[in-house]
């Protein structure tokens, strides 16, 4: 997905699973080119008896001429969550995207 349309897409394809979707910024700082975000993410899927679930992270998010150029998420689910048996390295995850391109990177490569 490239562009403004291409985020539009996205997001709508997210409320139409997720029509529930709350997004919180916990945390906001800007410096240069760069822009670190704190965010909670609560939302739960339309499917009959389909839990609520949580998530938290953070993303770092380069702009160039005004235009999102790269980006770095991580998150993990809170301890709080039922789902929570796992350990941080099975839930966090990186997702990178450089030059219009996405791909999965593991936490610290």
């Amino acid at each position: 997905m490239f562009g403004p349309q291409g985020v539009r897409s996205l997001v709508a394809s997210r409320r139409d699973a997720c029509p529930n979707l709350h997004v919180k910024i916990l945390d906001q700082v800007a410096e240069e080119d760069r822009v670190a975000t704190r965010w909670r993410v609560t939302s739960g899927l339309k499917a009959p008896g389909a839990r609520v679930r949580t998530f938290e992270g953070i993303s770092i998010v380069r702009l160039l001429a005004g235009k999102q150029v790269d980006s770095y998420t991580e998150y993990a689910v809170p301890a709080d969550d039922a789902q929570a048996k796992r350990s941080p390295a099975q839930i966090s995850t990186g997702n990178r995207l450089a030059g219009g391109a996405s791909g999965q990177t593991q936490p610290g490569s």
